[in-house]
């Protein structure tokens, strides 16, 4: 038995070798056919968005590695959040360039996928048009041939629609992971805030704490000192009368006294008090230092940050476009599997018209060669 015509056609155009496939048609005025693609759908106008992707990578792209280098810079301070029991210093926040790396990592692979599919889907639907088409119309070819390569055609048609499917929700999963990061990083930073506020306030209070307790020791001074310059001495003063003036001044205002009284100085009983004031002081003009470095940074990560509301509604713009395609594939489908169960030659022809097939899978074509056509290399 002879090859058929159509199968001779069909040996010519192979889906492997996309790159011939997609030069044997040209697309007279892109933008236009685009254009005009899925207006019947009365959903998603993706025509602009399709036009639009070259751009929108780049775009995407700068954005993508503009909060990379912010977070960079954040995870370089090590900062550190408050602990459950609202200690100050628990664990660092987590290092979030990395996971933001991932993100952007399945954008780019995302995206080349996306543009793998579209050709492959276009070779498809034109293999469509250059083989099944003149076989539906030609007379001489049983109705059993005809159904038997429509079997291959359905098939690839749903491989183009599963494959849309799945680039539409890579694409929308992406958006999710987006949104899921913002709020986990938001939540960091008020941790970290609230531990440099709780640090700082700690200090604040030790600082009165120690200057309150020179303050009463000055005050004891004082009492010594006075009592001294009465020309009291300890001999004179007798065993009774230094216990009670024990008990009236304390530990530390004795001291003074006996220093005063003996030796004839005025010296501090508590110098480490005083060294201490002024390194709990530094800590604190050195923290207070940290933590308006940490506003600078958290202003300039909420800035980057607010990059990702472009990012994420471009991102669901491509998943609008796969999902457009999966529903344009699929109705498609659905008319050559009603086409196949005609028993009928008059059936067969009558779903595989070229207004319910051949025309809407040349649309199909022109919108996924325009589509892998916009996605390039940097």
């Amino acid at each position: 038995m002879s090859v058929l015509p159509a199968y001779e056609a069909r040996a010519e155009v192979q889906v492997s070798d996309l790159k011939q496939v997609l030069e044997n048609t040209r697309i007279e005025d892109p933008e236009k056919a685009v254009d005009e693609l899925y207006k019947e759908l009365g959903s998603v106008d993706v025509g602009p968005i399709i036009k639009a992707l070259g751009n929108d990578i780049v775009s995407i792209k700068d954005d993508f590695d503009s909060i990379y280098s912010t977070l960079g810079l954040l995870d370089e301070q090590g900062y550190k959040k408050k602990s459950v029991d609202g200690s100050s210093d628990d664990d660092p926040i987590p290092k979030f360039q990395p996971e933001w790396g991932k993100i952007r990592k399945n954008f780019e692979e995302q995206i080349w996928e996306s543009k793998k599919i579209a050709t492959e889907g276009a070779a498809r639907a034109n293999s469509y048009r250059t083989v099944m088409v003149p076989m539906i119309k030609d007379d001489g070819v049983p109705i059993e041939a005809k159904k038997a390569e429509l079997d291959h055609f359905i098939k690839e048609i749903e491989a183009t629609t599963n494959s849309a499917q799945r680039m539409a929700e890579s694409f929308l999963e992406l958006p999710t992971r987006i949104k899921d990061f913002r709020v986990r990083l938001s939540k960091a930073l008020v941790q970290v805030g609230l531990n440099f506020t709780g640090k700082i306030q700690q200090l604040k209070q030790d600082v009165n704490s120690l200057i309150e307790k020179i303050r009463g020791h000055e005050k004891m001074r004082e009492s010594a000192v006075d009592w001294a310059r009465k020309r009291l001495n300890v001999k004179s003063m007798g065993v009774s009368l230094l216990c009670n003036l024990s008990s009236l001044l304390g530990i530390d205002g004795t001291k003074i006294l006996l220093n005063a009284t003996t030796i004839g100085t005025e010296k501090s009983s508590l110098p480490n008090v005083v060294d201490i004031v002024k390194e709990v002081r530094s800590e604190l003009s050195d923290l207070t230092d940290r933590e308006s470095g940490f506003v600078l940074i958290e202003e300039v990560v909420k800035q980057s940050l607010g990059r990702t509301t472009h990012l994420v509604g471009r991102l669901i713009a491509i998943a609008e476009v796969w999902a457009a395609i999966r529903t344009e594939a699929q109705e498609i489908s659905i008319a050559m599997k009603s086409g196949g169960q005609c028993p009928t030659e008059y059936g067969f022809r009558l779903y595989l018209r070229d207004d319910k097939v051949a025309s809407p899978y040349k649309k199909l074509e022109q919108a996924l060669r325009v589509y892998a056509s916009q996605v390039k290399s940097d």
